[in-house]
């Protein structure tokens, strides 16, 4: 298992992330959720989600009305936050997002 675990990483490392979008400006993107982090605090849970887009950028979004499903596209409307790093790594942080899925078609 630590060998699979060790090459997830070294996959996530191969892939380049930039910012986008403008800071303080809202916009819309498409964006695939990876992974969802539930936040517990005395004001009840909050939810990190993990997204990326098709080039692969990161973004992030802190969210308390619920969680999205990982693995999931979404045509997601938010405002940029602020553009920053995590472990080396560029992720672009929204706020104040509208997340609709997006119906894919069926591969035959």
């Amino acid at each position: 298992i630590a060998r699979d675990t060790s090459i997830m990483r070294a996959r996530e490392a191969a892939i380049v992330s930039e910012h986008f979008g403008t800071v303080g400006k809202r916009g819309d993107f498409v964006l695939t959720v990876e992974r969802v982090i539930p936040i517990e605090s005395d004001y009840g849970t909050s939810y990190l989600h993990i997204m990326r887009d098709a080039a692969g950028n990161v973004a992030k979004w802190k969210a308390s009305s619920g969680a999205l499903e990982s693995g999931t596209a979404y045509a997601v409307k938010g405002t940029v936050k602020a553009h920053g790093e995590y472990n080396g790594r560029k992720q672009t942080e929204l706020t104040r997002c509208k997340a609709v899925e997006i119906e894919e078609a069926v591969a035959a």
